[in-house]
Protein backbone atom coordinates (compact mmCIF):
# COMPACT_ATOMS: atom_id res chain seq x y z
CA UNK A 1 0.00 0.00 0.00
CA UNK A 2 1.79 3.27 -1.00
CA UNK A 3 2.05 6.14 1.51
CA UNK A 4 -1.07 8.42 0.49
CA UNK A 5 -3.10 5.41 0.25
CA UNK A 6 -2.64 4.32 3.47
CA UNK A 7 -3.20 8.17 5.08
CA UNK A 8 -6.43 8.57 3.33
CA UNK A 9 -7.79 4.85 4.69
CA UNK A 10 -6.24 6.34 8.14
CA UNK A 11 -8.13 9.28 7.69
CA UNK A 12 -11.04 7.71 7.02
CA UNK A 13 -10.89 5.06 10.00
CA UNK A 14 -10.04 8.41 12.35
CA UNK A 15 -13.27 9.78 11.34
CA UNK A 16 -15.16 7.35 12.02
CA UNK A 17 -14.09 6.96 15.35
CA UNK A 18 -14.05 10.80 16.04
CA UNK A 19 -18.06 10.39 14.89
CA UNK A 20 -18.70 6.98 17.24
CA UNK A 21 -16.62 7.93 20.47
CA UNK A 22 -18.21 11.97 20.38
CA UNK A 23 -21.51 10.74 19.98
CA UNK A 24 -21.54 7.77 22.54
CA UNK A 25 -18.63 7.19 24.43
CA UNK A 26 -17.16 10.61 26.05
CA UNK A 27 -17.91 8.77 29.14
CA UNK A 28 -15.69 6.18 28.89
CA UNK A 29 -12.56 8.28 28.04
CA UNK A 30 -11.76 6.33 24.46
CA UNK A 31 -11.79 9.66 22.33
CA UNK A 32 -8.36 11.01 23.40
CA UNK A 33 -6.90 7.15 22.90
CA UNK A 34 -7.93 6.19 19.97
CA UNK A 35 -7.77 9.72 18.14
CA UNK A 36 -3.70 9.99 19.24
CA UNK A 37 -3.34 6.35 17.89
CA UNK A 38 -4.51 7.40 14.62
CA UNK A 39 -2.63 10.95 14.59
CA UNK A 40 0.15 8.89 15.53
CA UNK A 41 -0.38 6.48 12.07
CA UNK A 42 -1.33 9.42 10.01
CA UNK A 43 1.81 11.66 10.24
CA UNK A 44 3.93 9.00 9.54
CA UNK A 45 6.95 9.43 7.06
CA UNK A 46 8.15 6.83 4.81
CA UNK A 47 10.69 8.81 3.21
CA UNK A 48 12.99 8.75 6.15
CA UNK A 49 13.10 4.71 4.99
CA UNK A 50 16.21 4.38 2.13
CA UNK A 51 15.03 1.13 1.69
CA UNK A 52 12.06 -1.05 -0.35
CA UNK A 53 12.36 -3.79 2.11
CA UNK A 54 12.59 -1.77 5.60
CA UNK A 55 9.84 0.06 3.32
CA UNK A 56 7.78 -2.72 2.40
CA UNK A 57 8.41 -3.84 6.58
CA UNK A 58 7.41 -0.87 7.66
CA UNK A 59 4.20 -0.47 5.69
CA UNK A 60 3.02 -4.21 6.73
CA UNK A 61 3.74 -3.16 10.47
CA UNK A 62 1.34 -0.26 10.06
CA UNK A 63 -1.74 -2.86 8.29
CA UNK A 64 -1.64 -4.92 10.89
CA UNK A 65 -1.20 -1.96 13.81
CA UNK A 66 -4.32 -0.45 11.81
CA UNK A 67 -6.25 -4.00 11.27
CA UNK A 68 -5.99 -4.12 15.97
CA UNK A 69 -7.11 -0.82 16.37
CA UNK A 70 -10.17 -1.14 13.81
CA UNK A 71 -10.93 -4.21 15.66
CA UNK A 72 -11.12 -2.56 18.90
CA UNK A 73 -12.96 0.62 17.84
CA UNK A 74 -15.39 -1.08 16.06
CA UNK A 75 -15.88 -3.29 18.91
CA UNK A 76 -16.54 -0.42 20.81
CA UNK A 77 -18.91 1.29 18.32
CA UNK A 78 -21.12 -2.10 18.36
CA UNK A 79 -21.10 -1.88 22.11
CA UNK A 80 -22.47 1.73 21.84
CA UNK A 81 -25.23 0.68 19.34
CA UNK A 82 -26.46 -2.39 21.42
CA UNK A 83 -27.12 0.00 24.09
CA UNK A 84 -28.92 1.99 21.93
CA UNK A 85 -30.51 -0.73 20.74
CA UNK A 86 -31.47 -2.08 24.14
CA UNK A 87 -32.82 1.52 25.30
CA UNK A 88 -35.25 1.31 22.32
CA UNK A 89 -33.27 3.79 19.76
CA UNK A 90 -33.40 1.49 16.32
CA UNK A 91 -32.82 4.43 14.13
CA UNK A 92 -29.33 5.65 15.81
CA UNK A 93 -28.74 1.66 16.47
CA UNK A 94 -29.13 1.04 12.58
CA UNK A 95 -27.46 3.65 11.66
CA UNK A 96 -24.53 3.01 13.53
CA UNK A 97 -24.71 -0.61 12.95
CA UNK A 98 -24.66 0.09 9.37
CA UNK A 99 -21.69 2.41 9.66
CA UNK A 100 -19.51 -0.57 11.39
CA UNK A 101 -20.55 -3.15 8.26
CA UNK A 102 -19.14 -0.71 6.01
CA UNK A 103 -16.18 -0.76 7.62
CA UNK A 104 -16.07 -4.63 8.40
CA UNK A 105 -19.08 -6.15 6.25
CA UNK A 106 -17.54 -9.33 8.15
CA UNK A 107 -18.99 -8.06 11.71
CA UNK A 108 -21.44 -10.47 12.56
CA UNK A 109 -22.90 -8.99 15.28
CA UNK A 110 -22.86 -5.81 14.04
CA UNK A 111 -25.11 -7.26 10.77
CA UNK A 112 -27.41 -9.08 13.44
CA UNK A 113 -27.65 -6.13 15.44
CA UNK A 114 -28.68 -4.05 12.08
CA UNK A 115 -31.40 -7.10 11.22
CA UNK A 116 -32.71 -6.90 14.49
CA UNK A 117 -32.96 -3.23 14.42
CA UNK A 118 -35.32 -2.94 10.97
CA UNK A 119 -37.31 -6.07 11.36
CA UNK A 120 -41.04 -4.86 11.17
CA UNK A 121 -44.61 -6.06 11.28
CA UNK A 122 -47.54 -4.23 9.61
CA UNK A 123 -45.17 -0.97 8.99
CA UNK A 124 -44.41 -1.57 12.48
CA UNK A 125 -40.83 -1.79 14.47
CA UNK A 126 -40.94 -4.73 16.00
CA UNK A 127 -40.15 -4.78 19.94
CA UNK A 128 -37.10 -6.81 20.91
CA UNK A 129 -39.47 -9.40 23.01
CA UNK A 130 -40.78 -9.53 19.50
CA UNK A 131 -38.39 -10.22 17.34
CA UNK A 132 -36.61 -12.32 19.78
CA UNK A 133 -39.54 -14.88 20.15
CA UNK A 134 -40.46 -14.67 16.18
CA UNK A 135 -36.61 -15.97 15.56
CA UNK A 136 -37.27 -18.23 18.69
CA UNK A 137 -40.15 -20.12 16.58
CA UNK A 138 -37.93 -19.54 13.57
CA UNK A 139 -35.14 -22.09 15.53
CA UNK A 140 -37.79 -24.67 16.74
CA UNK A 141 -38.92 -25.19 13.26
CA UNK A 142 -35.54 -25.31 12.21
CA UNK A 143 -34.91 -27.95 14.74
CA UNK A 144 -38.13 -29.91 14.36
CA UNK A 145 -36.88 -30.03 10.57
CA UNK A 146 -33.49 -31.89 11.56
CA UNK A 147 -31.90 -28.70 10.81
CA UNK A 148 -30.02 -28.72 14.12
CA UNK A 149 -27.09 -26.67 12.54
CA UNK A 150 -29.12 -24.12 11.52
CA UNK A 151 -31.27 -24.04 14.54
CA UNK A 152 -28.55 -23.15 16.56
CA UNK A 153 -27.12 -20.64 14.98
CA UNK A 154 -30.42 -18.80 15.05
CA UNK A 155 -30.82 -19.43 19.26
CA UNK A 156 -26.74 -18.23 19.34
CA UNK A 157 -28.13 -14.86 17.32
CA UNK A 158 -30.83 -14.79 20.17
CA UNK A 159 -28.22 -15.26 23.00
CA UNK A 160 -25.94 -12.19 21.36
CA UNK A 161 -29.14 -10.20 21.81
CA UNK A 162 -30.01 -11.23 25.27
CA UNK A 163 -27.41 -13.49 26.93
CA UNK A 164 -30.41 -14.35 29.67
CA UNK A 165 -32.49 -16.12 27.30
CA UNK A 166 -33.08 -19.04 28.85
CA UNK A 167 -35.28 -20.45 26.12
CA UNK A 168 -32.80 -20.13 23.58
CA UNK A 169 -29.92 -21.08 25.62
CA UNK A 170 -31.93 -24.57 26.10
CA UNK A 171 -33.00 -25.34 23.16
CA UNK A 172 -29.20 -24.29 21.90
CA UNK A 173 -28.17 -27.23 24.15
CA UNK A 174 -30.71 -29.84 22.97
CA UNK A 175 -29.48 -28.87 19.11
CA UNK A 176 -25.83 -29.53 20.33
CA UNK A 177 -26.56 -32.60 21.72
CA UNK A 178 -28.26 -33.71 18.43
CA UNK A 179 -25.32 -32.20 16.46
CA UNK A 180 -22.87 -34.21 18.91
CA UNK A 181 -24.62 -37.28 18.55
CA UNK A 182 -24.98 -36.82 14.69
CA UNK A 183 -20.82 -36.65 14.51
CA UNK A 184 -20.69 -38.99 16.75
CA UNK A 185 -22.66 -41.78 14.00
CA UNK A 186 -20.70 -40.35 11.27
CA UNK A 187 -17.73 -41.09 13.15
CA UNK A 188 -18.62 -44.33 13.60
CA UNK A 189 -19.55 -45.05 10.46
CA UNK A 190 -16.32 -43.60 8.87
CA UNK A 191 -14.32 -46.09 11.76
CA UNK A 192 -15.81 -48.88 10.29
CA UNK A 193 -15.13 -48.11 7.00
CA UNK A 194 -11.87 -47.51 7.97
CA UNK A 195 -11.21 -44.01 7.43
CA UNK A 196 -10.03 -42.79 10.53
CA UNK A 197 -9.02 -39.73 9.85
CA UNK A 198 -12.48 -39.00 8.88
CA UNK A 199 -13.68 -40.43 12.32
CA UNK A 200 -11.32 -37.99 14.51
CA UNK A 201 -12.64 -34.69 12.24
CA UNK A 202 -15.98 -35.93 13.25
CA UNK A 203 -15.32 -36.74 16.82
CA UNK A 204 -13.38 -33.80 17.06
CA UNK A 205 -16.76 -32.10 15.87
CA UNK A 206 -18.60 -33.89 18.39
CA UNK A 207 -16.22 -33.43 21.31
CA UNK A 208 -16.23 -29.83 20.80
CA UNK A 209 -20.17 -29.67 21.45
CA UNK A 210 -20.57 -31.83 24.51
CA UNK A 211 -16.78 -31.66 26.47
CA UNK A 212 -18.02 -33.71 29.00
CA UNK A 213 -17.68 -37.33 27.30
CA UNK A 214 -14.87 -39.58 28.60
CA UNK A 215 -15.84 -42.14 26.56
CA UNK A 216 -15.43 -40.04 23.74
CA UNK A 217 -12.39 -38.92 24.66
CA UNK A 218 -10.75 -42.33 25.30
CA UNK A 219 -11.92 -43.54 21.74
CA UNK A 220 -10.16 -40.47 19.75
CA UNK A 221 -6.87 -40.96 21.71
CA UNK A 222 -6.92 -45.17 20.80
CA UNK A 223 -7.41 -44.08 17.28
CA UNK A 224 -5.04 -41.35 16.93
CA UNK A 225 -3.03 -43.99 17.84
CA UNK A 226 -3.97 -46.95 15.65
CA UNK A 227 -3.74 -44.13 13.30
CA UNK A 228 -0.20 -42.83 13.50
CA UNK A 229 0.56 -46.72 13.48
CA UNK A 230 -1.27 -47.53 10.43
CA UNK A 231 0.49 -44.46 8.74
CA UNK A 232 3.58 -45.21 10.56
CA UNK A 233 3.15 -48.91 8.74
CA UNK A 234 2.26 -47.40 5.76
CA UNK A 235 5.20 -45.11 5.54
CA UNK A 236 7.68 -47.93 6.14
CA UNK A 237 6.40 -50.09 3.93
CA UNK A 238 6.95 -47.05 0.75
CA UNK A 239 10.42 -46.21 2.23
CA UNK A 240 10.73 -50.08 1.40
CA UNK A 241 9.37 -50.20 -1.73
CA UNK A 242 12.12 -47.23 -3.31
CA UNK A 243 15.00 -48.92 -1.08
CA UNK A 244 14.38 -51.90 -3.30
CA UNK A 245 14.58 -49.94 -6.67
CA UNK A 246 17.41 -47.93 -5.56
CA UNK A 247 15.82 -44.62 -4.94
CA UNK A 248 17.73 -43.63 -1.77
CA UNK A 249 16.87 -39.77 -1.58
CA UNK A 250 13.09 -41.02 -2.12
CA UNK A 251 13.20 -43.38 0.74
CA UNK A 252 15.03 -40.93 3.24
CA UNK A 253 12.26 -38.57 2.46
CA UNK A 254 9.49 -41.64 3.15
CA UNK A 255 11.47 -42.36 6.38
CA UNK A 256 11.64 -39.06 7.54
CA UNK A 257 8.29 -38.34 7.36
CA UNK A 258 7.79 -41.92 9.57
CA UNK A 259 9.84 -40.58 12.53
CA UNK A 260 8.03 -36.57 12.15
CA UNK A 261 4.92 -39.25 13.15
CA UNK A 262 6.87 -40.97 15.82
CA UNK A 263 10.09 -39.59 16.93
CA UNK A 264 12.26 -42.87 17.15
CA UNK A 265 10.30 -44.86 15.81
CA UNK A 266 13.11 -48.05 15.58
CA UNK A 267 12.59 -49.25 12.20
CA UNK A 268 12.77 -46.31 10.77
CA UNK A 269 15.47 -44.80 12.80
CA UNK A 270 17.79 -48.07 11.39
CA UNK A 271 16.99 -47.66 7.96
CA UNK A 272 17.50 -44.12 7.87
CA UNK A 273 20.84 -44.56 8.98
CA UNK A 274 21.33 -47.61 6.75
CA UNK A 275 20.21 -45.13 3.65
CA UNK A 276 22.18 -42.15 4.64
CA UNK A 277 25.61 -44.37 4.64
CA UNK A 278 24.70 -45.64 1.07
CA UNK A 279 24.25 -41.87 0.04
CA UNK A 280 27.54 -40.60 1.41
CA UNK A 281 28.75 -43.92 -0.31
CA UNK A 282 27.39 -43.07 -3.79
CA UNK A 283 29.05 -39.51 -3.37
CA UNK A 284 32.65 -40.86 -2.64
CA UNK A 285 32.28 -42.95 -5.27
CA UNK A 286 30.97 -40.45 -7.81
CA UNK A 287 33.88 -38.45 -6.04
CA UNK A 288 36.62 -40.65 -7.23
CA UNK A 289 35.46 -41.10 -10.46
CA UNK A 290 35.54 -37.53 -11.42
CA UNK A 291 38.62 -37.56 -9.52
CA UNK A 292 40.44 -40.25 -11.94
CA UNK A 293 39.01 -38.47 -14.69
CA UNK A 294 41.17 -35.26 -13.43
CA UNK A 295 37.50 -33.29 -12.67
CA UNK A 296 38.80 -32.37 -9.26
CA UNK A 297 36.13 -29.52 -8.72
CA UNK A 298 33.48 -32.00 -9.38
CA UNK A 299 35.06 -34.68 -7.07
CA UNK A 300 35.72 -32.07 -4.32
CA UNK A 301 31.83 -31.10 -4.88
CA UNK A 302 30.90 -34.84 -4.08
CA UNK A 303 32.92 -35.45 -1.48
CA UNK A 304 31.47 -32.48 0.63
CA UNK A 305 27.86 -34.06 -0.45
CA UNK A 306 29.06 -37.04 1.02
CA UNK A 307 30.30 -35.00 4.38
CA UNK A 308 26.58 -33.97 4.69
CA UNK A 309 25.06 -36.87 4.47
CA UNK A 310 27.39 -38.17 7.97
CA UNK A 311 31.00 -39.55 6.04
CA UNK A 312 33.57 -39.47 8.18
CA UNK A 313 34.62 -36.07 7.83
CA UNK A 314 38.02 -36.28 8.51
CA UNK A 315 38.98 -38.93 5.39
CA UNK A 316 36.74 -36.73 3.62
CA UNK A 317 39.11 -33.71 4.28
CA UNK A 318 41.75 -35.71 3.41
CA UNK A 319 40.68 -36.36 0.02
CA UNK A 320 39.45 -33.06 -0.84
CA UNK A 321 43.22 -32.06 0.72
CA UNK A 322 44.94 -34.39 -2.24
CA UNK A 323 42.61 -33.10 -4.86
CA UNK A 324 43.29 -29.49 -4.06
CA UNK A 325 46.87 -30.09 -4.26
CA UNK A 326 46.81 -32.16 -7.87
CA UNK A 327 45.16 -29.28 -9.17
CA UNK A 328 47.33 -27.12 -7.70
CA UNK A 329 50.36 -29.63 -9.38
CA UNK A 330 48.67 -29.86 -12.74
CA UNK A 331 48.21 -26.10 -12.76
CA UNK A 332 52.04 -25.86 -12.34
CA UNK A 333 52.94 -28.67 -14.71
CA UNK A 334 50.95 -26.53 -17.30
CA UNK A 335 52.36 -23.60 -16.91
CA UNK A 336 56.22 -24.68 -17.65
CA UNK A 337 55.00 -26.48 -20.29
CA UNK A 338 53.00 -23.56 -21.81
CA UNK A 339 56.36 -21.51 -20.95
CA UNK A 340 58.40 -24.46 -23.03
CA UNK A 341 56.32 -24.31 -25.93
CA UNK A 342 56.92 -20.52 -25.77
CA UNK A 343 60.67 -20.85 -25.82
CA UNK A 344 60.93 -23.41 -28.34
CA UNK A 345 59.08 -21.01 -31.10
CA UNK A 346 60.80 -18.66 -29.91
CA UNK A 347 63.89 -20.52 -30.74
CA UNK A 348 62.75 -21.28 -34.02
CA UNK A 349 61.34 -18.30 -34.70
CA UNK A 350 65.37 -16.92 -33.94
CA UNK A 351 66.40 -19.90 -36.52
CA UNK A 352 64.83 -19.00 -39.17
CA UNK A 353 65.26 -15.30 -39.21
CA UNK A 354 68.71 -16.33 -38.98
CA UNK A 355 68.61 -18.67 -42.17
CA UNK A 356 66.80 -15.95 -43.88
CA UNK A 357 69.64 -13.65 -43.03
CA UNK A 358 72.09 -16.27 -44.59
CA UNK A 359 70.05 -16.95 -47.80
CA UNK A 360 70.01 -13.14 -48.42
CA UNK A 361 74.13 -13.11 -47.62
CA UNK A 362 74.34 -15.88 -50.37
CA UNK A 363 72.43 -13.96 -53.00
CA UNK A 364 74.30 -10.61 -52.63
CA UNK A 365 78.03 -12.88 -53.24
CA UNK A 366 75.78 -14.30 -56.41
CA UNK A 367 75.05 -11.04 -57.38
CA UNK A 368 78.81 -9.44 -56.34
CA UNK A 369 80.10 -12.28 -58.52
CA UNK A 370 78.38 -11.67 -61.22
CA UNK A 371 78.31 -8.01 -60.85
CA UNK A 372 82.14 -8.44 -60.95
CA UNK A 373 80.99 -10.07 -64.06
CA UNK A 374 79.60 -7.68 -65.71
CA UNK A 375 82.20 -5.03 -64.60
CA UNK A 376 85.25 -7.19 -66.24
CA UNK A 377 83.24 -7.03 -69.64
CA UNK A 378 82.52 -3.14 -69.29
CA UNK A 379 85.97 -2.43 -68.94
CA UNK A 380 86.90 -4.90 -71.66
CA UNK A 381 84.64 -2.83 -73.96
CA UNK A 382 85.10 0.59 -73.00
CA UNK A 383 81.93 1.64 -72.16
CA UNK A 384 78.53 1.45 -70.58
CA UNK A 385 75.46 -0.28 -71.81
CA UNK A 386 71.56 1.25 -71.68
CA UNK A 387 71.16 -2.67 -70.04
CA UNK A 388 73.82 -1.51 -67.73
CA UNK A 389 72.62 1.26 -66.81
CA UNK A 390 68.97 -0.04 -66.32
CA UNK A 391 70.55 -2.09 -63.97
CA UNK A 392 72.45 0.56 -62.15
CA UNK A 393 69.78 2.23 -61.98
CA UNK A 394 67.46 -0.24 -60.36
CA UNK A 395 69.88 -1.29 -57.91
CA UNK A 396 70.01 2.52 -56.82
CA UNK A 397 66.26 2.50 -56.28
CA UNK A 398 65.99 -0.81 -53.97
CA UNK A 399 69.34 0.96 -51.78
CA UNK A 400 67.50 3.94 -51.60
CA UNK A 401 64.42 2.11 -50.47
CA UNK A 402 66.78 0.11 -48.10
CA UNK A 403 67.99 3.47 -46.89
CA UNK A 404 64.76 4.59 -46.28
CA UNK A 405 63.99 1.97 -43.99
CA UNK A 406 66.96 2.23 -42.07
CA UNK A 407 68.64 -0.92 -43.63
CA UNK A 408 71.86 0.57 -44.24
CA UNK A 409 73.97 -2.25 -44.87
CA UNK A 410 71.80 -3.58 -47.20
CA UNK A 411 71.34 0.00 -49.12
CA UNK A 412 75.24 0.08 -49.23
CA UNK A 413 75.51 -3.19 -51.17
CA UNK A 414 72.88 -2.09 -53.54
CA UNK A 415 74.97 0.99 -54.38
CA UNK A 416 78.14 -0.81 -54.61
CA UNK A 417 76.18 -2.95 -56.99
CA UNK A 418 75.09 0.01 -58.77
CA UNK A 419 78.24 1.00 -59.27
CA UNK A 420 79.71 -1.73 -60.48
CA UNK A 421 76.60 -1.85 -63.61
CA UNK A 422 78.10 2.34 -63.81
CA UNK A 423 80.99 3.53 -62.66
CA UNK A 424 79.61 6.77 -63.61
CA UNK A 425 76.14 6.58 -61.29
CA UNK A 426 76.76 9.64 -59.43
CA UNK A 427 73.44 9.07 -57.34
CA UNK A 428 75.64 5.95 -55.86
CA UNK A 429 78.17 8.04 -54.98
CA UNK A 430 76.17 10.25 -53.07
CA UNK A 431 74.62 7.65 -51.10
CA UNK A 432 77.82 5.71 -49.96
CA UNK A 433 79.40 8.81 -49.13
CA UNK A 434 76.78 9.74 -46.84
CA UNK A 435 76.86 6.24 -45.50
CA UNK A 436 80.35 6.87 -44.84
CA UNK A 437 79.26 10.26 -42.94
CA UNK A 438 77.34 8.28 -40.58
CA UNK A 439 79.53 5.15 -39.93
CA UNK A 440 83.34 6.49 -41.16
CA UNK A 441 83.70 4.00 -43.83
CA UNK A 442 82.19 2.48 -46.86
CA UNK A 443 83.60 -0.93 -48.84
Amino acid sequence: MKKNTLGKVLCAVYCLTCFGVNAFAKERGVMGQEASLFLTLQNINLGTLSKREDKRTYLTTIVLEKERINEKTLRVFYENAYELYKKGDYERAKELSARILAMDPGFMDAQLLLESSSRTRGGRLLTERELLQEKFMEGKYLYEEGRYEDAAKVWEEILAINPNHSNAQKWLEKAQTEMSQEYLLRGDMAYKSGRLDVALDAWYSALELNKNNPELTARIASTESELRAERVERGIKTAMDYYRKGLLLRTYVSLERVLEIVPGEPRASKLIKEVKGEIAAGYIKAGRNSYDRRNYTNAISNWNKAAMWGYNKKYVNTLISRANKQMQREDELKEDRARKAREAAERAAALAEKEEEERIKAALQEELKASGDVKDKILSTGGVSEENKRAAEEHYLRGLAHFQNGEYEKARDEWMLAKQFNPNHTESDAGLKRIEQMYGTAQ
